[in-house]
């Protein structure tokens, strides 16, 4: 066995620590880990993160993402786009900023916790604190009164400490204002796109010369990629997982686990007012009901405002059983009540229906068997791979691992042009261009899960064609060059005409030119249709002269008709300035926060236990 292949043989065991440690690189402290249980997944000076603490935040992450996303993620997907890491290091950060505050002995009082807590509007009714909401809130997040005021306080004094960071940020007007000037610039243009059919003749076809000189000036256009002829062997999770037998007992047994998740229950969307007895909201209803009065109406009696009493869109398990019965029993929209609700009395408004989508197993048996299959084949590529690095590591051809193993046997012809999927594959890529004819590889691994291993059987140099093979090629491609040639000398004349005092409508028009406006352009909104580059560049002419810009097909002619500096008077101006001046400070702010957390992690003990983290995530995944 030579030495390169005894150096490749921990490829995938090095790979494997190699994330680890990446994960924790964001710390500075790459070796600062155990893998031997603890119920901790990090102690972090004297503050201890526990798992509880880390799923439930690495949970809030992940909502935050789907937010983003438009979508719900999985647990999967999450760790996919590296949630887990980014969870993990935001939640170190702020165990070591309240590390940092206990020794710096920072702390708030019970008022000011008070204080936060009551005047969140979450958990307001009508304007006013509800203990009733409030203990909602808690029980469906799984906490106590004591652990949530515990977060409350922590939050207020890594709140001093921000406050103490930012606080020092001078006052930025004159940033503001500079910022302000550039972009609250505009300008009135008018610009129109020439091409070949502005030309009053028609290009002459060029003679043999001009092909020729375009030929010998263009080599790249006509030389043909250097191609390396390859033979690879592959494996992935998919070509094992075409193979595998998922039993009809096992798929329903899954999509009897799923079947709620790919279910949507039905729902409503909903407002609510909540009285303080049954009399009253009777007395609102009849009113309803009677004509007297709509449903908005009532609410502002309450002092309510709209937006107060929107629910959104619930289910029937997050209302009161009288309520889901009454909701849920109704298809039309409309109000309804009065009822007991969870938080009183109450009258409901239903805004629209929303009907139950059951999914069945026919709509998802495919589905179900291609996961679980893949599920199955990323564990047997395990098993898989030790076998074949050893055949390859005897001498093994890569004809005789196809027939031998579950590899298969495939070939191309690579270049820079290559479409296959497989010519898009970094590893593959590297691979190709690092190997010599014939030489020996050993396998590599792919980002999708797969192994390769490949052999260049000849490598065909860059050629460039004879003119009399690509002579059609630079016939075009010489014709299309003296038109864009052509094109912008004429634009060029145009614009010496328009800005002598020449009419622009007419001067186009004539040519059967349209014209495009655009007014109070600003660097930030450029006018849609005209190329960014151009467009700054309209930034940089003078009020009344025409100028033109070279595009592949042509010209772009403009004219800047009006140009207007910023106005820091006009009442826009300084709303304007205000919010520029406490973006770039609040920006400054954050800035600096970042680099002291950044600080305080990396001056901070810290020990992470990457074992349980691990256990946590593949525990939850079930």
């Amino acid at each position: 066995m030579s030495d390169t292949r005894k150096k490749k043989s921990g490829l995938f065991v090095w790979s494997i620590m190699g994330l680890l440690v990446l994960g924790l690189g964001g710390f500075g402290l790459t070796g600062a880990f155990q893998t031997t249980g603890g119920s901790k997944v990090a102690i972090v000076g004297d503050e201890e993160l526990t798992a509880d603490d880390f799923l439930f935040g690495f949970q809030q992450d992940i909502n935050r993402a789907s937010q983003q996303f438009g979508q719900a993620l999985t647990m999967q997907q999450a760790r996919t786009f590296g949630i887990d890491q980014t969870s993990l290091r935001r939640q170190v950060s702020l165990a070591a900023l309240t590390n940092e505050a206990a020794r710096l002995n920072l702390s708030v009082g019970d008022d000011a916790v008070r204080t936060a807590l009551v005047s969140n509007p979450n958990f307001q009714v009508a304007g006013a604190f509800s203990e009733a909401t409030y203990d909602l809130f808690l029980d469906q997040n799984g906490l106590t009164r004591a652990e949530y005021e515990k977060l409350l306080r922590t939050d207020q004094a890594q709140n001093l400490i921000y406050g103490a960071v930012s606080g020092g940020v001078a006052p930025q007007a004159t940033a503001a204002r500079t910022l302000m000037d550039f972009i609250g610039e505009t300008r009135d243009m008018t610009w129109a796109e020439l091409d070949g059919s502005t030309l009053p003749s028609e290009t002459p076809v060029p003679d043999e010369a001009a092909i020729s000189a375009y030929y010998e000036a263009n080599p790249a256009a006509f030389t043909t990629p250097e191609t390396r002829k390859i033979t690879y062997a592959m494996l992935t999770p998919e070509i094992l997982a075409a193979n595998i037998e998922i039993t009809e007992a096992a798929i329903q047994e899954e999509f009897d686990v799923r079947e709620a998740a790919l279910s949507t229950p039905a729902s409503r969307i909903v407002d609510r007012i909540i009285f303080p007895d049954m009399t009253s909201a009777s007395l609102a209803y009849d009113k309803i009901a009677a004509g007297d009065a709509g449903f908005d109406d009532i609410a502002i009696e309450r002092g309510l405002q709209v937006d107060e009493t929107n629910l959104g869109q619930v289910r029937a398990t997050q209302l009161s059983s009288e309520a889901a019965a009454l909701l849920f029993g109704a298809t039309e929209t409309g109000v309804y009540g009065p009822v007991e609700a969870i938080l009183g009395p109450a009258i409901f408004r239903i805004n629209a229906v929303l009907d139950a989508n059951i999914v069945r197993l026919a709509d998802v048996r495919d589905d179900i068997r291609a996961e679980l299959a893949a599920v199955q084949s990323n564990s047997l590529m395990l098993t898989k791979i030790g076998g074949i690095d050893d055949l390859i590591a005897g001498g093994a051809s890569l004809e005789e691992l196809a027939d031998e193993t579950d590899m298969r046997l495939f070939t191309i012809d690579y270049n820079s042009e290559s479409t296959d999927d497989i010519a898009s594959n970094v590893g593959f890529i590297s691979e190709a261009l690092a190997a010599g004819v014939d030489e020996e590889r050993d396998l590599i691994e792919l980002d999708n899960g797969g192994i390769l291993a490949l052999r260049v059987d000849e490598i065909i140099p860059a050629t460039l064609r004879p003119l009399s093979e690509a002579r059609a090629q630079a016939l075009a491609a010489a014709t299309a060059e003296a038109t864009r040639a052509r094109v912008q000398e004429y634009a060029n004349e145009l614009a010496a005409q328009v800005s002598a005092g020449a009419d622009l409508s007419a001067t186009l028009g004539a040519l059967g030119v349209n014209t495009n406006q655009a007014e109070k352009a600003t660097r930030t909104s450029l006018p849609e249709g005209l190329p960014p580059t151009v467009g700054m560049e309209a930034f940089n002419q003078t009020e009344g002269v025409a100028q033109t810009y070279e595009t592949e097909s042509g010209a772009i002619f403009l004219l800047v008709n009006n140009i207007s500096t910023f106005d820091p008077e006009s009442e826009s101006g300084q709303l304007f300035l205000e919010r520029a001046q406490a973006q770039i400070e609040g920006d400054i702010a954050a800035d600096l926060y970042a680099l002291y957390a950044g600080g305080v992690v990396a001056s901070t003990e810290l020990t992470i236990n990457q074992g349980l983290i691990d256990a946590i995530l593949d525990r939850v995944a079930q």
